[in-house]
Parts: C-alpha cells; sequence; structure tokens
C-alpha cells in the first residue's frame, strides 16, 4: 500500500475545519481573509495596483479573484481540499 501524505499548505493552517479520510476541509472565509492580508499587503508595497475605491477592497476583490480560479477550481484527485461555507451564527 502506498504511502499518501495529507499536503497542509502552512499560511492556511489556521483555517483548518478537519481532516476526514485524508481529505482537509478548510473554513473558505478564512482562506479568503488570508489571501486578502496577503495582497493588502501587495498593494501596500506597490506591487500590485488598486483597482477599488480602498485598497482594503481591492485586496479583498484580489483575493476573491485568485480564491475562485486558482483554489476552488483546483483538481488534485481523490485528496482535494474542501472548502466550506459556514452559516453565520445569530
Amino acid at each position: 500500500m502506498k504511502d499518501e501524505s495529507v499536503l497542509l499548505p502552512r499560511e492556511y493552517s489556521k483555517c483548518i475545519l478537519e481532516v476526514k479520510n485524508g481529505v482537509v476541509h478548510y473554513n473558505q472565509e478564512c482562506v479568503i481573509e488570508v489571501l486578502t492580508n496577503d495582497f493588502l499587503k501587495s498593494i501596500l508595497a506597490g506591487d500590485l495596483t488598486c483597482n477599488a475605491d480602498t485598497i482594503e477592497e481591492s485586496a479583498y476583490l484580489h483575493a476573491i479573484e485568485w480564491f475562485d480560479y486558482n483554489i476552488a477550481c483546483a483538481y488534485m484527485g481523490k485528496y482535494t481540499p474542501v472548502y466550506v461555507v459556514q452559516e453565520e451564527e445569530e
């Protein structure tokens, strides 16, 4: 039997909800928050342009686009991570 390892990007470790049958379940909003912070740093450093009314909004829009295109649509076989949208607590 081949050893199957779960790949866990460090930057999203705080976003892990659980690991079930080798599949990591992430809190989607948390991942987007991490990405937003990364893009905010890039905008402030001058590496990205601000394409919205505020730099925070621009960073969030970059994060959403990155998540949708590069993360949510990625297929990595049977161990492809799952991104969970958690309902707001009232």
